[in-house]
């Protein structure tokens, strides 16, 4: 794992953004809210693009996405930016262990990034990674196996049992990392 300099900018972005209970973070959307439909997009998939140097900034964004937009505004870009992951994901396999290694370095946003996500689009993640060919790395086949157990068990748990693990996970985050 290498760190480059825009993968700490990012953090500190997206600090900012989360401070104020996501005050910037909304104050960004409403900026982009007010643009024309096509330049919404626009702008926020170049947000994308420009967060995507690192798996972390993505899932950390799709977090405070998820936890500080209101409902109808959250569902857009929420949408957007899983549906462009779940993409890249299917063609990246580089991506896809990069997302996966989040499991060991940031457990617990991994997790609330995961339990965000909708069944299908769970079990779509889920098809991507068991899709993989065997790892030669047995570390690695364990990440794996372990990330498969994590998205079967949100995808087909109850939203009081995904309340009580999410809540767990982020004073525990081990309980993740161990769930096999």
């Amino acid at each position: 794992f290498k760190q480059f300099r825009g993968a700490r900018y990012w953090d500190d972005v997206l600090q900012i953004m989360a401070e104020q209970n996501g005050l910037r973070l909304m104050q960004l959307v409403e900026s982009i809210e007010s643009l024309g439909k096509h330049h919404r997009l626009y702008i926020f998939r170049k947000l994308i693009d420009l967060v995507a140097f690192d798996m972390d900034s993505m899932v950390t964004l799709a977090v405070l996405i998820d936890k500080h937009l209101t409902t109808e505004t959250r569902f857009n870009y929420r949408q957007e930016l899983i549906t462009w992951l779940l993409e890249i994901l299917s063609t990246n396999r580089n991506r896809l262990m990069d997302l996966m290694q989040l499991l060991l370095s940031h457990p617990a946003t991994l997790t609330q990034f995961l339990i965000s996500m909708q069944t299908s689009e769970l079990l779509k993640l889920r098809g991507l990674v068991d899709s993989l060919d065997s790892l030669d790395d047995p570390k690695l086949q364990r990440l794996k196996d372990r990330f498969l157990i994590l998205c079967r068990v949100l995808a087909f748990s109850s939203n009081n049992y995904l309340r009580f693990f999410s809540q767990a996970v982020m004073t525990r985050p081990e309980l993740v990392t161990h769930i096999d």
